[in-house]
This record gives structure tokens, C-alpha cells and sequence, in this order.
């Protein structure tokens, strides 16, 4: 398809750019190289994890970080591709991109609404001293009115020149009100949509759990990714343990996140469980929380629960709070947890 030769052949610009085999870039960032292979040769458009981890690569390599425009075009001819070949995958992939626009959206909100107020303080105060000014001056001039005649009119002067001042200043200050004002709406604006995008993703992300089919990326066996954490871990390389973990919260079946809880260490697995309640679908977090190996250990719930409060509202903890209400003896106290969680979110 145009599509997918198209991002095909832009990913294998960037990958060129780099100098090394395809098979040597496989073992470096840890995938099979015939996956490598076949996003580079147009045969299979790839997850949004590889582009990434592309983007990154290269600004190592040229000690620059790679243009923001350009990770952008290439990020929508990944969209474009799975347009076409996949529409489930790119519905949810143009919601997750159109939701961390509208989280950008209202951090630089936020950032409006503190200057604003900054500024609009700012103004109350000068405009509160000319105020004080023209006191002083009315009774400096009640004391010595007898003096100078002149003196009176130059004071007059300085009181009208002070409250043409004040005026413009009163207005100024009415019109950053009303930017404020403004910008205190955009940013409900931006977070209302925010909640909604939220929403869509995780309902679209439990349907897409639910079905067959859905495009996963190529995986090695469970066994060997416990072989190379092992050679990782030995190795010092804990960039890589790190990219490893992350790869396996996404992308892995559930069932393979939950064993390698287990048999992880106690760090690495909360590392583990974090990512996996910032990325994987509602009911598969929900599912590692009820494991024994999260629902009795007091540092693997804490990573879960900072996870969910990341990314679920209130009312959605609320939620992972009642289906945990029932798990037995300490494992309940998962569900505390979660509600408090709610609770610490909830205005």
C-alpha cells in the first residue's frame, strides 16, 4: 500500500542515518531483526514504540535532538499506514495523540493563567501606590497651602497627571481580568476534553482487548525475554533492563506481565506494575492488582496505585476501588488504597 512504502521508506532514511545493520540495531534496542526487517522493508507498519525508539537512537547518534516538525510528519505516516491496514489500531492511536495534544494544551494553560495572575497583582499594587501618592500630596498641600499658590497648581497638576494614571492602570487592569478570565475558561475547556479523550481511549482500549486479531507487535518467547533481563542485569546495562520492562507492560500478554512479576526483583517488578497501569487496558490493570504477587506487596501497590492516579479520574479510581473491594486478607487493602487515591484527586 502507498501508505506503508511510504512510511517504509522514511524510516529507512532515518535508520541509514545511523551506520550500522539492520541486525545490529535488532540487538541493540532488543527486537527480533526480522521485525526490523520488515518495517524497514514496508512489510508491516510498526508500533509507535519503535518510531520512538528510532527518534531517540538517531539524536544519539548526531548528538542533536531530532526536530520536533519531523517526528511529527513521521508520526502521522505511521497513522496514515495503519489507517489502511489497520483501522481499530488507528483509532486508538489518533485518540492517544489527539489526548496528549489536549494535555499540552492545558499545561501551557496553566502556564498562561500564572502569568496572568502574575501580572494582574502586579498592577493592583501600582495602581494602589499612585493612591497613596495623591493622599500625601493632599495633605502635604492642606499643611503649606498658604505658601505657594504655585505650589497648589503644581500639586493639582501631579493629582490629575496621578489619576490619568491610576485610570489607565484601572483599565489595564480590566482588560487582564478579562484575559484571565479567558484563559481560566480554555483551560476547563481543555480539561473537560481532556476527561472525555480519556474516556474514549480506555473504552476503545477494552473493546480492542476483547477481540481477536488485533495487530500485536512481534514478540520473542517469555523465556528468552527472562534471558536477556538476566544478561542485562549482568551487564549493568539498566537502560536497557528499563526499555525491556516497558516494551513487556505494553505490549506483552497479560498473562506473561503477571509471571514476570513474579519472578522479578522486588524493584524491577514495581517498575514493572507502574508501567503497566500507565499503559495497558482498564480490566488488565485491574487483573494485575488482584494478582497475589501486586495484592500482597505493599511496594507493588503503591507503583500500581500511582500509575491508575496518572491517568484515571476520580470517579474511575472510585471504580478499580469496588472491583478490588473483594480480594481476601491484605490484598484488600488495595481497594483503601485506590479510594484514597480518588479521594486526594476529588475537589
Amino acid at each position: 500500500m502507498p501508505e506503508v512504502a511510504a512510511l517504509g521508506n522514511t524510516l529507512t532514511d532515518l535508520f541509514n542515518g545511523l551506520g550500522v545493520t539492520q541486525a545490529a540495531y535488532a540487538a541493540r534496542i532488543h527486537v527480533d531483526k526480522s521485525a526490523v526487517s520488515r518495517y524497514l522493508a514496508s512489510r508491516r507498519v510498526p508500533p509507535q514504540a519503535f518510531v520512538d525508539q528510532l527518534f531517540t537512537e538517531i539524536s544519539r547518534h548526531l548528538g542533536a535532538s531530532v526536530q520536533e516538525h519531523v517526528k511529527d510528519a513521521v508520526r502521522q505516516q505511521r497513522l496514515d499506514a495503519l489507517r489502511v491496514t489497520n483501522p481499530d489500531a488507528y483509532e486508538l492511536d489518533s485518540l492517544r495523540a489527539e489526548l496528549d495534544r489536549s494535555q499540552r494544551e492545558t499545561y501551557r494553560t496553566g502556564l498562561l493563567i500564572e502569568s496572568l495572575t502574575d501580572a494582574l497583582e502586579k498592577k493592583q499594587r501600582q495602581v494602589e501606590d499612585p493612591t497613596g501618592d495623591l493622599t500625601r500630596q493632599q495633605i502635604d498641600w492642606a499643611a503649606e497651602r498658604r505658601e505657594s499658590a504655585g505650589r497648589y497648581v503644581r500639586l493639582r497638576e501631579e493629582q490629575e497627571a496621578g489619576a490619568t494614571a491610576r485610570d489607565q492602570l484601572l483599565r489595564l487592569i480590566e482588560e487582564l481580568r478579562s484575559q484571565l478570565a479567558e484563559a481560566l475558561r480554555q483551560r476547563d475547556r481543555a480539561e473537560e476534553h481532556g476527561r472525555q479523550l480519556r474516556a474514549r481511549v480506555l473504552s476503545l482500549e477494552e473493546e480492542l482487548a476483547g477481540r481477536q486479531g488485533y495487530d500485536a507487535p512481534d514478540l520473542p518467547a517469555l523465556e528468552e525475554v527472562q534471558e536477556l533481563l538476566g544478561e542485562l542485569w549482568r551487564a549493568g546495562d539498566h537502560a536497557g533492563v528499563v526499555r525491556e520492562l516497558v516494551t513487556a507492560a505494553h505490549a506483552r500478554p497479560l498473562a506473561d506481565v503477571l509471571a514476570l512479576v513474579d519472578w522479578l526483583p522486588a524493584a524491577a517488578a514495581g517498575q514493572l506494575v507502574a508501567d503497566a497501569a500507565r499503559m495497558r487496558p482498564v480490566p488488565d490493570v485491574l487483573a494485575v492488582g488482584a494478582h497475589p504477587g501486586v495484592a500482597d506487596s505493599a511496594k507493588n501497590q503503591t507503583a500500581l496505585i500511582e500509575g491508575l492516579a496518572a491517568r484515571l479520574s476520580p470517579a474511575e479510581l472510585a471504580r478499580a476501588c469496588g472491583a478490588w473491594a473483594a480480594l481476601p486478607e491484605d490484598g484488600s487493602r488495595l481497594a483503601d488504597r485506590a479510594l484514597a487515591a480518588a479521594v486526594r484527586a476529588t475537589s
